[in-house]
């Protein structure tokens, strides 16, 4: 397995740090660049030094030099892959458009005084379809939904895989997937510690002491980092996808918390197998209790 640091940033000092191969401007973005390097490496050093100035409202370097967000990618062998119990399934197309900002209607009455997850969908699934990307079968918008083509469900039923329905979406040939079976997010996995500091990482607390679960429910101010602890289930043996019990995120605007995704191998395999589009896969571990 090979690690990379991904951050996104602007400033000349932080690109000097790094190799051309390692950095791009992002198209739409004015001058914020996207870099990425090998974990470990000396440069996190000073990428930390960069993050804990612009966080210091005495500092003047927030204006030149400005680390908007960090997080891990793994890169796996073949070997690596085919030997995990579990998979976690990342989709690598985000729609930056929204159900709500296309008429979508969620029902927020019984949802987390505290958090305010939960909402309930009473619509279909709408989205325009001019949005849509062409020759991508799994989609996820901003806002955590997730849609999938019409491809992928006739392939997921050509191969007699269990723990997915669909829901026809307002655009012909795209659904939305309803997900049934839900699997533990284990404490051994580390939620929200920046992914710059790796020695302050503990499980569900921030590296400042503080939980970060909701106090009231199973949401979770903050992603996972790092790879994914389950706690074992007996579904696990039985079906082939599957969404995280706990929600992950922040309801802000039309941010919203969403579900992780895990997979069994033959779903993996069906994903490749037909060239499917939108999908990559992290190893995930199995654990027997928390």
């Amino acid at each position: 397995m090979k690690q990379f640091l991904i951050f996104r940033f602007r400033g000349q000092d932080i690109k000097n740090l790094l190799n051309e191969n390692e950095t791009k401007l992002l198209g739409g973005y004015g001058d914020i660049y996207e870099g990425r390097i090998p974990v470990p490496d000396w440069r996190i050093e000073r990428l930390k030094q960069f993050y804990l100035e612009q966080n210091n409202s005495s500092s003047t370097i927030r204006k030149e030099n400005f680390i908007s967000s960090a997080w891990d990618e793994f890169h796996y062998t073949k070997y690596e892959l085919d030997s995990a119990e579990i998979l976690r399934l990342i989709p690598t197309r985000t729609l930056m458009v929204c159900g709500e900002e296309c008429g979508t209607k969620y029902d927020y009455t019984h949802c987390c005084p505290e958090c305010n997850s939960g909402r309930k969908l009473i619509s279909n699934l709408k989205i325009y379809k001019s949005r849509l990307p062409k020759a991508v079968d799994w989609i996820r918008t901003y806002a955590g939904e997730t849609i999938v083509t019409e491809r992928l469900v006739n392939s997921f039923v050509d191969y007699n895989l269990e723990g997915m329905n669909c829901n026809k979406i307002n655009t012909s040939d795209y659904y939305y997937p309803i997900i049934k079976e839900k699997l533990e997010i284990s404490s051994r996995s580390t939620i929200n510690v920046h992914p710059l500091f790796p020695e302050l990482r503990a499980g569900f607390v921030s590296y400042d002491g503080t939980s970060l679960q909701c106090k009231k429910c199973n949401s979770f101010s903050g992603n996972v980092l790092g790879e994914s602890f389950v706690v074992y289930s007996s579904s696990i043996e039985k079906n082939d996808l599957f969404i995280s019990r706990q929600l992950f995120g922040v309801s802000r605007g039309y941010l919203y918390y969403e579900p992780l995704y895990f997979c069994s191998q033959k779903f993996r395999r069906m994903v490749e197998t037909e060239k499917l589009k939108g999908i990559k896969f992290e190893v995930a571990h199995i654990v027997e209790r928390d």
